[in-house]
Formats: structure tokens, C-alpha cells, sequence
């Protein structure tokens, strides 16, 4: 398994080079590295499809428990199968589509890497693991979806998926760290096994909530469905690939894998059903008031997505089933679909559906294939999806939540994505005959992919007992943890379900053929449903808040920016004081000698005079004073080397200061008297805190442990004899370095400036 990773990823790092090299080709000879994963997963089918997994498990954080685990059972497979296929078909596919665009190599890079990504994500056993590659997936996608960079819509359009997935990307690792402090493990076979101890704690329900969150912003659920419509700003195989089969099904994929752990409880269920059936239907009806033909897919997805959420809500081991096999059916009609758009928009030049019309007479091919998806799209018999679609209505009845409503939503949003995929799949290559050009001239590259996965829906049908039997039922047992013991066929009987199935197919057509009367288009208010224009307020908001904060922190004067920042740590540390109950300290404030009592005067009185001084000269003469005077405590108590040091940079810091100083011109009273009493308020409050905490350090009981580590390992190990140095210089060498490296950088920004002349 981690071949095969290394594999893809490989290949998108060779992918600029080889397709400079390799031009009218590249698409072919990179689609080798997803198709030969795909084969490696196909040979390994025999495990998974007799209820079994193999893994591959590498050391990484042993404190953490965290290791790199990749797991692959039944559900793991299917869903690599899938993105491996497609990765592969993709691959060809842009080999004819990309072929005029520039920076098509790095098109080709952030495709394979998506791949990897995705597969990473499929075949994680770790939660951290598969959070890693969750994060990659949406960072790929960034640049896949603003592929045309040139273009604002693009531009906005990736920044927006960007940031929507990322967030709910963070929701989603706080929840995994919540279940780790629940468990103490990240290992998904270890969280399976213990998931009563999951469900019973009391930090459930917040790590339940932050990790469908995750889910739901990247499987495009509602109020987190605007972006996908969005990022049909990307080019036509990037919204195949991504926005049908693979990216938005991670967030279903992490439910069914997380369903063993965090499922089976009223909050799971109801959640589950609730937005699935909201973005369910509210998906199909958006669909229905658009005329861009790769829009009408998008809401269709969300809507298809909404239907694989609720079906994981119910929950049952039906409804796992119907589940399963809808994203497989789901996946090849809806890749198909994406991919046909694109060539229709290719090759005409819109996408319009209102203005798309005959096209059967100059792509006879590819409307062929258009309305084979169209009819897999809508359920029809013999395609694979009408068994899914039968599966779906006998799950909807055969639930304790909201019974009668779950087949009645599922009812009306099967109507209206029916209506939409006879429009966008019969529209444009039926009626009137229009001006295009005679035969378009659609290569080989370009039909491979659509005809493939339009025939693969009719062409499932004939191998129902090999493709439940080694696919969909262990994908399905992976889940539910049992045998499902659902069988897949043609024909279920006359039944509730096959009565709701006709229902869709009369109601979908009675629809489509009389759209003219219904004019769907016109629907204006079911697009302002989207909540993008919150994202918008919200951006723009956080945009001008960012803007007036700055305003306010960056003023441009170093006095503020003091204020500001000894405010800041005055009230932080002052709660830290309160809250720790370490305002009540018994010390001990007797002077050894009468010499110890003249020293602490003199520096009380020389930094209470440097403060009123009305000499810039006097001041640092004080100043110095003061430092001279913590020198004689450094010597007084034991500390040489502390000594020396404070001595050489006070004689320094005053020889400095007075030969900078003393050519400035006299102090002027520039700070009223409101300033002066702030001033003395919040300088006077810091040092308060300050000795508190001082004085809090010094009373509390030092362990030994560390000072007798230096004192015994000193000699032994760095062979000095100086505890100080040796720490400085061995123990703590990269921190030294680090000092060093601030000071060499100070000074060539004072030479820098010393350099600096202003032409007048």
C-alpha cells in the first residue's frame, strides 16, 4: 500500500517533466501510475471480499501513539477503486481536453497529487494519518479548482473552497483530539473495539459535533453547500474527478468509517437525518432553476450527497447497503455527466441548456452516451442505479425516525434530480437542428471516459453477484460490522418501493415535459436559498475588522506599541495570579549586612530617579547605576560569570547611549497631564505583577533535579568544568545559536542603516 502511494505521488512530481517531453501523449502515459494502483487493489480484492484487511503500520511519533497505519477492508477498497479508476480515466480525458492551455504539467501535477492525496485519505487506519492526507486533498484542490488563475470567478472560487474545507479541517482534527483524550489512541481498530468508551463519556457530543462539521463542509451539506456550484469554475475533468466521484465523498466516506465509532446513538442518527434530508431535497430544487449544464450537475451532487447522508443516518444495515451502492452508481453517471459537458462546452462554446439544442446530429456519439448517464441518472431500469434508487425507498421505510418524512423528501428530491438529468442529458441533443459546425471531430481520448462509465452503469447490472459479493457487501459488512446480508438484484417485487419508483419516473417526466409551463427558470428565490452571501458578509467583515485593528495596533509609534503590549501581558498575567492564588507570599526580607541594605537603596533611588530625570545623560548615568548595583548581587551571592556579563553590557549599554544621547536635543514636555498619570498608571501595575511574580518564583520550592543533572553530567560529557558554559555552550547550544544569529542579524540591520543615505 505504500507502494502504491509512493507510486502516484511519483508521478505527480514527474508529471511537468514528462509532459514537456512527452506532449500529445502525457495524459496516456500518466494515467499508468493511478490505473497501475488500481490493478494492485483489484489483486488484493480476494482478501477484503471475504471479510478480511491487510495493513502496513511505520513507527512515527511513538509518545504519541501515533504511528502511519495504512488499513484496507471492503469499504477502504471501493472507495480506491473508484478514485484509482477515474484517476486513471481523468488522465485520458485531459489529454484531449487540457491539450491548449498553458501550464498543463502542472495541471497534470496537482491532478496525481490529488489522487495520492485522496487515496491517503481512503486507506488511512489513523486519525492522524488520514487528517494529514484530508489536508492535502484540500490544498491540491485549491490549485485544481483556480486552474484558470487569470479569471477573478476562478480565483474566488478556489479561495472559497479553500477556506470552507480548511476550516471544517480544523473542526475536524479538534475532534480527533478530543477522541484521543477520550481513548488515548489514535489507531481507528483500537477506537472500533472501545467505542462504548467513546459513546459513554461526557466529551462525546462536542467531538461528534466538530467532526461531522468536517464532514459536512467537505461533503458540501447544508449551510456548507455554496462552494461546490462554485468551483465549477475549474476545468471540466477537475469537476469530474473531484466534485462527483472522489473529493465530496470524503466527508462520506469519513462518516461510514467513523459509523462503528460514533454511530448508533439518537445525536448521530437525528443529526444525520436531519441535514441529509435539508440538503437532500434543497440540492435537487436549487438544480432545477438553472440553465448551465455543469450547475445543474453541481446542485444534483449536493443532492446525491444529502441522500448518502441520510441513508448513513438511518443507519440500518439496508440503508448501508443502498448507501454504498449509490456512490458507486452515483459516481459513474455523475463522472460522465461532467465529463460530456465539457466536451459540449468545448466544442460549442455553452453550456446554456435553453440554447443547446440538436445536438445528436453533430455528436451522435457523445449524445448517445449523454442520455445513457441521463437515464442511470434517473433510475431506470436496467441501469445499476435503479437498484440503488429500490434499495433507497426500502431503507426511507424501514426506519424509527421521522418515518412517513424521509420517503416523502426522498420522494421529491428523486423527482426534481430526474427532471434535472432529463434536461441536462435530452435538451441539448434532441429537437430543432442547430447552426454548429457538420460532425464534430470528438478523438478518441476525449469519448474514452464518458463511454466507458455510461456503459459501466448498464453493464454492472449483468454482474449484480460478483459485484456484491466482492464490493458492496464487504464495503458494507466494513461499516455495519456484521453481515448485511442484503442481495443485490434486479427485482425486489411489487412493493412500497417500486410504487415510490414509479412515482419518480412519472413525476420526473410529467416535469420535464411540461417545463415550458413551469418555466423553473424563473424561480429567482431558490437561488438567494444559498448562504454564500453570509460567507461574503463574513469575509468581508473579518477583511474590515482586520483593516481597523491594524489601524489601531499599527499606529507607527513605538509608545503605543509599548503600551499595547505591557497592557496585554499586565492583564494575562494578573488573571494567571488571581486564578492561581499566589497573591499571599511568606518571605523573608531580612538583610544579611548593612551592605546589602545601602545597595538596595542605592538602586531603589537611582531607578526612582532616572524616571524624574530632566537629563537624557543623567538618566543613563542612573540607569547604569542600576545595573552596576544587580552586578554586586550577581558577585555577592556566588555568580561570577553572571557578574562579568551584566558589568561589560551596562558598560557598553552607557558608553552607547551617551555618545548617541548626548548630541540629541533637550527633553520637551510632549505628553500632557492625562498621559503622564496613564503612563504612571500602567507602568506602576506592571511592576506590581512583576515582583509578585518575582517573588512567587523565589518562594517556590526549587527541584534539584535538573541542577544536579549539569553539576554531575558536566565534566563527563562536554569535558568543562564551568557548569554555565557548558550549558551555554552544549547543553543549550541551538538556543545560543539562535541568540548569536538575532545578534548578527541586529548589527547588519544597523549597518544597513548606517549605510542608508537620503538623496536630497
Amino acid at each position: 500500500m505504500t507502494f502504491i502511494i509512493i507510486l502516484i505521488f511519483s508521478g505527480a512530481f514527474l508529471a511537468p517533466l514528462i509532459y514537456r517531453y512527452l506532449n500529445k501523449i502525457s495524459g496516456w502515459v500518466l494515467a499508468l501510475f493511478p490505473l497501475s494502483a488500481f490493478v494492485y487493489l483489484i489483486y488484493n480484492i480476494d482478501i477484503t471480499s471475504n471479510g478480511g484487511h491487510f495493513t502496513e503500520e511505520f513507527l512515527w511519533f511513538e509518545s504519541l501513539n501515533v504511528n502511519i497505519l495504512f488499513y484496507v477492508d471492503g469499504l477502504s477498497l471501493l472507495f480506491g477503486m473508484i478514485i484509482t479508476l477515474f484517476g486513471a480515466l481523468i488522465a485520458i480525458y485531459s489529454n484531449a481536453y487540457m491539450k491548449k492551455y498553458e501550464g498543463v504539467g502542472k495541471y497534470y501535477l496537482w491532478l496525481l497529487f490529488f489522487a495520492g492525496s485522496m487515496l491517503g485519505v481512503v486507506i488511512s487506519g489513523n486519525l492522524i494519518t488520514l487528517f494529514v492526507f484530508w489536508e492535502l486533498t484540500s490544498f491540491s484542490s485549491f490549485f485544481l479548482i483556480g486552474f484558470f488563475n487569470e479569471k477573478e470567478k476562478s480565483r474566488y472560487a478556489a479561495m472559497q473552497a479553500l477556506l470552507v474545507t480548511c476550516l471544517g479541517g480544523l473542526a475536524l482534527f479538534a475532534g480527533f483530539i478530543f477522541i484521543y483524550i477520550i481513548t488515548g489512541s489514535f489507531d481507528l481498530r483500537y477506537l472500533i473495539l472501545h467505542s462504548d468508551v467513546v459513546k459513554s463519556s461526557p466529551l462525546y457530543t462536542i467531538a461528534l459535533f466538530l467532526i461531522l462539521l468536517g464532514a459536512f463542509t467537505k461533503s458540501a451539506q447544508v449551510p456548507f453547500h455554496f462552494w461546490l456550484p462554485n468551483a465549477m469554475e475549474a476545468p471540466a475533468p477537475v469537476s469530474a474527478y473531484l466534485h462527483s466521484a472522489t473529493m465530496v465523498k470524503a466527508g462520506v466516506f469519513l462518516l461510514m468509517r467513523l459509523a462503528p465509532v460514533l454511530g448508533d446513538t439518537d445525536i448521530w442518527n437525528i443529526t444525520l437525518i436531519s441535514v441529509g434530508m435539508t440538503t437532500m431535497l434543497l440540492g435537487a430544487a436549487m438544480s432545477v432553476a438553472q440553465k448551465d449544464l455543469k450547475k445543474i450537475l453541481a446542485y444534483t451532487t449536493i443532492s446525491a450527497l444529502g441522500t448518502l447522508v441520510l441513508l448513513i443516518g438511518i443507519g440500518t444495515p439496508l440503508a448501508y447497503s443502498a448507501a454504498v451502492l449509490f456512490v458507486l452508481s452515483h459516481a459513474l453517471y455523475k463522472g460522465s455527466f461532467f465529463l460530456i459537458a465539457g466536451i459540449v462546452d468545448k466544442k460549442t462554446g455553452s453550456r446554456d441548456v435553453e440554447s443547446l439544442s440538436g445536438l445528436y446530429h453533430y455528436m451522435p456519439a457523445v449524445a448517445v452516451f449523454s442520455i445513457l448517464a441521463a437515464l442511470s441518472f434517473s433510475g431506470f431500469p436496467p441501469f445499476i442505479n435503479f437498484i440503488s434508487k429500490e434499495l433507497s425507498y426500502k431503507a426511507s421505510l424501514d426506519t424509527q425516525f421521522y418515518f412517513i418524512l424521509i420517503p416523502i423528501f426522498l420522494l421529491a428530491s428523486n423527482i426534481l434530480s430526474m427532471y434535472s438529468a432529463l434536461l441536462a442529458g435530452l435538451k441539448p441533443y434532441l429537437g430543432i437542428k442547430s447552426e454548429y459546425k457538420e460532425k464534430y471531430k470528438i478523438s478518441f481520448s476525449f469519448i474514452l471516459a464518458p463511454a466507458l462509465l455510461s456503459l459501466g452503469g448498464i453493464a454492472a447490472v449483468f454482474f449484480t453477484g460478483i459485484l456484491d459479493a466482492n464490493v458492496i457487501s464487504p464495503a458494507a459488512k466494513s461499516i455495519f460490522l456484521v453481515n448485511t446480508a442484503v442481495e443485490m438484484k434486479y427485482w425486489y417485487g411489487f412493493n412500497t418501493a417500486f410504487i415510490l419508483s414509479l412515482l419518480t419516473f412519472a413525476g420526473g417526466y410529467f416535469l420535464y415535459r411540461y417545463r415550458d409551463t413551469f418555466k423553473f427558470y424563473n424561480i429567482v428565490f431558490v437561488n438567494r436559498l444559498a448562504p454564500s452571501r453570509i460567507y461574503d458578509y463574513l469575509l468581508s467583515s473579518i477583511k474590515l475588522i482586520s483593516f481597523r485593528q491594524t489601524r489601531i495596533l499599527q499606529s507607527g509609534y513605538l509608545r503605543y506599541y509599548i503600551i499595547i503590549i505591557i497592557s496585554f501581558l499586565s492583564v494575562t498575567v494578573a488573571a494567571v495570579i488571581i486564578q492561581g492564588n499566589i497573591i499571599n507570599l511568606t518571605l523573608d526580607f531580612r538583610f544579611e549586612g548593612i551592605y546589602e541594605m545601602v545597595l538596595f537603596t542605592g538602586i531603589m533611588f537611582s531607578a526612582i530617579l532616572a524616571t524624574i530625570s530632566k537629563s537624557r545623560l543623567s538618566a543613563v548615568v542612573l540607569l547604569g547605576v542600576v545595573g552596576y548595583g544587580v552586578a554586586v548581587i550577581f558577585v555577592l551571592h556566588g555568580a561570577p560569570d553572571l557578574a562579568i556579563t551584566q558589568f561589560t553590557i551596562e558598560t557598553l549599554t552607557v558608553i552607547i547611549f551617551v555618545l548617541i544621547l548626548y548630541r540629541l536635543p533637550k527633553f520637551s514636555n510632549i505628553s500632557d497631564r492625562n498621559s503622564k498619570i496613564r503612563d504612571w498608571i500602567i507602568a506602576s501595575v506592571f511592576g506590581i505583577i512583576m515582583t509578585i511574580v518575582t517573588l512567587a518564583v523565589v518562594s517556590t520550592e526549587m527541584k534539584p533535579e535538573t541542577a544536579n543533572y549539569y553539576a554531575e553530567f558536566s565534566k563527563l560529557l562536554a569535558n568543562g568544568k564551568n557548569v554555565v558554559n557548558v550549558i551555554l555552550v552544549d547543553f543549550r547550544a541551538l538556543d545560543t545559536l539562535g541568540e548569536i544569529t538575532v545578534l548578527a542579524v541586529a548589527a547588519l540591520g544597523i549597518y544597513g542603516l548606517l549605510k542608508l543615505t537620503v538623496k536630497k
